[in-house]
């Protein structure tokens, strides 16, 4: 028996997903602060005549498919007709794509990102540039018929203060956000991966040979895929800090919180993995051939699947130091942690224990 391994791109069925209300294209105005002109109803004109910093407020809905080559600022204005100012893509293609190169920077502060469908990034597309999610900016109800259901990134996407990446599908990989190569997906302050739903891996995060990290009080949680219910990754890398929580996700496979197939999964400071299921292996974290290192105060608890409630490890390695620890999960074996042909080490103050049946099956 071994971890599966998240490896090529298929296709299965699209899964529907809701959208925000709409109030129609014509309550669109968006208006760039820098040059005086005035709101106008057609958002693409006012970002093709925008130079490089400027800042773009947005009201109402303004509905279509938006590029952005520049480094800009989009900022929603709530009103009384229209408190949530969105972009909407009709269902007809990816609603926003950033098309400069590795220095340039859109941020999206206040807004919401919805109703977009593509083969892959139905919300966004990002090359290679740096996009930024701030305030209560929010990229949900959208949907991919590969990866990306939310967001598609071969860049850098950072999200701060209250930004949300939920309520999106994707009909194979990551129905929050697909991370594809070298791109890097940062969550830091209060921002969350939440209610995403993906067919094959990765319901909340698929990372492919990319960089997760998570920080302060960021949330990847209540996302459902059959591997990796809350984050799925092949190779790079993925770290938790701070007071960080991969929770209350479900795989119908293996990797309930994290499904890790080679790569590296770090845990650090306080950060946890906790609530998560599977029904097959690994109900916080499956490990596959890669390594998971916990340290800090870092924890692995109240976590469910078949073999392995906390850890399923398959052929590599866990490594737990300081006062690290791995509690009261349960499982039909391997409650704590299961140690399929791999390697398990403890060090320093770390704990495994009040797991059910058992604490570390084979270790």
């Amino acid at each position: 028996a071994s971890v599966v391994a998240v490896a090529s791109i298929g296709l299965v069925g699209l899964v529907t997903v809701s959208s925000v209300a709409q109030a129609g294209p014509s309550s669109c105005a968006a208006d760039d602060l820098s040059d005086g002109a005035g709101p106008s109803s057609e958002l693409q004109d006012v970002i093709d005549a925008a130079v490089s910093g400027d800042t773009i407020q947005v009201s109402g809905v303004c509905a279509g498919s938006f590029v952005i080559s520049l480094e800009l600022r989009l900022v929603g204005l709530p009103t009384a007709g229209v408190p949530e100012p969105s972009l909407d893509g009709n269902r007809a293609s990816t609603v926003l794509r950033l098309s400069g190169d590795e220095t340039t920077e859109v941020v999206v502060s206040d807004l919401t990102i919805t109703n977009g469908s593509s083969q892959n990034g139905g919300g966004i597309r990002n090359g290679v540039g740096r996009l930024v999610l701030r305030g209560d900016a929010s990229v949900t109800g959208n949907a991919a018929a590969s990866c990306g259901g939310g967001i598609y990134n071969r860049g850098t996407v950072r999200l701060t203060g209250s930004a949300s990446v939920s309520g999106n599908s994707a009909a194979y990989c990551g129905g929050g956000i697909s991370n594809d190569r070298n791109g890097t997906v940062a969550l830091t302050a209060a921002s969350s991966v939440n209610d995403n739903v993906a067919s094959e891996a990765g319901g909340g995060i698929f990372n492919r040979r990319g960089t997760v990290k998570l920080n302060g009080s960021a949330r990847v949680a209540d996302n459902a895929g059959p591997f990796g219910g809350g984050i799925a990754t092949r190779g790079g890398n993925v770290t938790l800090r701070g007071q960080s929580v991969v929770g209350l996700n479900r795989a119908a496979e293996q990797g309930g919180g994290v499904l890790l197939s080679r790569g590296q999964l770090r845990l650090d400071d306080s950060s946890v993995v906790r609530g998560n299921k599977a029904q097959g292996r690994g109900g916080g974290i499956a490990n596959g051939r890669g390594v998971v290192i916990m340290q800090g105060k870092s924890s692995v608890r109240g976590n469910k699947a078949g073999p392995g409630g906390g850890v399923f490890n398959d052929h590599r390695a866990v490594v737990m130091k300081d006062s690290s620890s791995v509690v009261q999960n349960s499982a039909r074996r391997g409650g704590g942690i299961f140690n399929d042909r791999g390697d398990v080490t403890m060090k320093d103050s770390a704990v495994v224990r009040r797991n059910d049946p058992d604490n570390c099956l084979r270790c």
